[in-house]
């Protein structure tokens, strides 16, 4: 969380550009209208898929089709976790049940050293406890206690290594935007009564205004909810040339319903 929050401070000045002015009275209004299209796209990429076993990663950039990949994938978790979010937003029990299934598929990687295990268990079981703990609970606590004692087997010492948060591409990165505005809206929760607090949650409201415009949204003949996102760059890709840079993926996806939650729940 530590780690979430201070990256949250660095994407907020990246994101300057996508905050703008400030939202009028009609945010609510806006954000009701992009959850409403949000869960249909989730429900359209139930049917594409169609396969508990597979996840959907990202997707290009003129097809708005998506990838998939095994459980393996460092980004499967956040599928279940688009569809843990859909739960929560809507009050939609199918979204509850499909997460389940796809959230079952990731349990056999409990001991599977890899660094992303956080993304993969708390994005999915973390969330069904979140959302549903009545049912999840006492099934998922003893998966996420075992992943979370995995990880730890890979801790170093000597500390992180650091992460370029710098790009030379001029391309918006709805995914970055994303993950900053669900950051500033857990930061500014955590604050007391006062002019910070107030100031973070107005921070958060002008980018997650700007996001659920809707000429960064796929359309609603897509699974896909955000348009460009950057999924991985080297400083020699530039946009057109690299399929990776200005193309949905599945974490922005994740983020983008994460945020307009923290939203409503604030």
């Amino acid at each position: 969380m530590v780690k979430r929050l201070c990256l949250c401070l660095v994407l907020l000045g990246a994101c300057s550009a996508l905050c703008g002015a400030a939202p009028g009275r009609d945010l609510d209004r806006l954000v009701d209208k992009a959850i409403r299209v949000s869960a249909k796209a989730v429900e359209r990429t139930v049917g594409e898929v169609n396969d508990t076993l597979r996840y959907p990663t990202y997707a290009t950039r003129d097809e708005l089709k998506w990838r998939t990949s095994s459980a393996k994938n460092w980004v499967s978790g956040f599928w279940p976790g688009c569809l843990w979010y859909a739960y929560a937003l809507s009050g939609d029990d199918r979204f509850r049940g499909w997460a389940q299934s796809w959230t079952a598929g990731i349990g056999k990687l409990k001991n599977y050293p890899d660094h992303d295990l956080g993304f993969r268990f708390m994005c999915s079981f973390g969330n069904g406890v979140r959302f549903a703990p009545e049912v999840c609970e006492g099934a998922y606590t003893p998966l996420i206690l075992t992943a979370a004692g995995t990880l730890a087997q890979l801790y170093h010492p000597d500390g992180m290594a650091n992460w370029d948060f710098q790009s030379e591409i001029a391309c918006v990165d709805a995914s970055a935007s994303a993950v900053a505005c669900s950051a500033v809206y857990e930061l500014a929760g955590s604050l007391p009564q006062g002019r910070e607090r107030n100031y973070y949650f107005s921070q958060a409201d002008r980018m997650l205004a700007k996001l659920c415009r809707f000429d960064y949204f796929c359309g609603n003949r897509s699974g896909c909810l955000l348009k460009h996102s950057v999924r991985y760059y080297h400083k020699k890709d530039t946009p057109g040339e690299n399929p990776n840079i200005d193309e949905p993926c599945v974490f922005a996806d994740y983020y983008f319903l994460e945020a307009m939650w923290r939203y409503k729940d604030r």
